[in-house]
């Protein structure tokens, strides 16, 4: 016997019980009228099942006009056939509802992987087909014309993203014993880093954009980015004044409660993280309680803000930084917001130990050793001997040459220029790299 549960205000399952084992048949978002319907065609499919008899085909023919996540539903309990074959469409609307707990930024970004895949193959194009060759030609087309805006190619990171998502699609059909093999297994679909836009933003281009900025809410933003490492917009939308502590100076230091709004849905990562209360952001921060109102908010009175401060993919904030760039007399660096965030944890990382740093921006080493620490022109040049006055001699313990020895001649091997064709070899030879212990010979200790 089965019967009717309600699991939330709209969503009704079917429940019943199979060898002393509650099983659930989830209904979704229905009516109960229609659950009523379904409950009766599903106690039939039950009777069948209990004799150890397939389904009617009139049974069958009723259960392919359900929802396919019914359906799905049905064949696990082993109450209909399973189904030949899927199409994409079925099959992407399935794997995205088997991923209940995944974050919302997440899902987007397969729907637009997915999307393409369906525009490329048509809706109806079966998944048992998809061959290595098609995969092959999704690839090839992000390549060439993958990207909408000017159908040109999109960037190898972006294309190796979009192949990477397509080949987990596949690899859940794979453990479904749907198909035989995944056919983006061998497509290349590794996290590339795009170099090219990674950039390194001295504090002191920041500072030249926050002097030109009109209010105070925008001068925040960036100094939050650049000198608090902060993610733009989501972490700063949800900075609230409860969260910020100044401390006292002295035994009491000053930090931020920080949401992890990207991680947190993590087993592992914490819902906030507790920031220092920088030197360089402090004076921002004072500006803000000066600017405060009755919001509980730290960023506030702008209508933008308040509009999207819960849906923060809507919220464009760029194009009025992007303006601010001429005023400066400033070229704009390539993302925006990431390089200002990368700088940050660049700087930190020369000043505090690297475990330190990731806790207090949120990320992980692997994470910041791939995406955001850089190498600056500062470090290169000292590294080379060249900055702040210091010899090329002196930059790694005490190697100089001494003035009683210019030629080195009092060294164990001549110094040879290889540049100079002139210059003789000597007349010893050179010893082995390598050297080993020769052999004697057998006469030799004989006698």
């Amino acid at each position: 016997m089965a019967w009717i549960e309600a699991k939330s205000k709209n969503s009704l399952r079917i429940v019943w019980r199979k060898q002393n084992k509650r099983c659930i048949l989830q209904l979704g978002r229905c009516s109960k009228r229609k659950a009523q319907t379904i409950l009766s065609k599903f106690e039939e499919l039950l009777d069948f099942q209990r004799a150890g008899q397939e389904a009617s085909a009139t049974l069958c023919q009723w259960s392919s006009e359900l929802d396919f996540e019914i359906q799905i539903q049905l064949e696990q309990f082993g109450l209909i056939p399973r189904h030949s074959y899927h199409t994409l469409s079925s099959w992407c609307t399935h794997y995205l509802h088997t991923h209940k707990k995944t974050s919302a930024e997440t899902k987007i970004k397969w729907k637009n992987t997915f999307k393409r895949l369906r525009t490329q193959f048509k809706d109806d194009f079966r998944i048992d087909k998809f061959t290595v060759e098609d995969a092959e030609q999704f690839r090839t087309k992000l390549e060439t014309e993958g990207n909408t805006r000017n159908d040109g190619p999109l960037a190898a990171a972006t294309v190796n993203k979009h192949c990477s998502i397509a080949k987990q699609l596949f690899e859940l059909a794979v453990s479904a014993e749907l198909i035989s093999k995944n056919p983006f297994a061998k497509i290349e679909t590794t996290n590339r880093v795009d170099r090219q836009r990674k950039e390194y933003v001295e504090a002191e281009k920041v500072e030249r954009l926050i002097n030109v900025m009109p209010n105070w809410q925008d001068r925040l933003i960036l100094a939050l980015a650049r000198f608090g490492g902060l993610r733009i917009p989501s972490e700063i939308l949800q900075l609230r004044w409860e969260h910020i502590h100044f401390g006292n100076g002295v035994d009491e230091p000053g930090h931020l409660l920080i949401e992890n709004v990207k991680t947190k849905h993590h087993v592992n990562v914490e819902p906030y993280r507790r920031v220092p209360m920088f030197p360089e952001l402090k004076p921002y921060i004072d500006d803000a309680w000066e600017m405060r109102s009755k919001s509980p908010y730290v960023l506030h009175s702008l209508d933008q803000l308040e509009r999207f401060r819960n849906d923060p993919r809507k919220l464009n904030i760029r194009r009025r930084f992007e303006r601010a760039f001429k005023r400066a007399g400033l070229e704009r660096w390539p993302k925006l917001f990431h390089n200002l965030r990368a700088s940050c944890q660049t700087d930190l990382a020369e000043r505090f130990p690297l475990h330190c740093v990731v806790e207090w921006l949120g990320n992980s080493e692997r994470v910041a050793m791939k995406h955001y620490l850089q190498v600056t022109d500062r470090q290169f040049s000292e590294a080379a001997g060249v900055a702040q006055g210091v010899a090329p001699a002196q930059v790694i313990g005490n190697q100089g040459i001494s003035e009683n020895s210019p030629t080195l001649k009092n060294k164990a091997f001549p110094v040879i220029d290889h540049h100079d064709l002139s210059q003789e070899m000597p007349e010893w030879a050179m010893r082995d790299s390598n050297p080993r212990h020769l052999r004697c010979k057998r006469s030799a200790l004989a006698n």
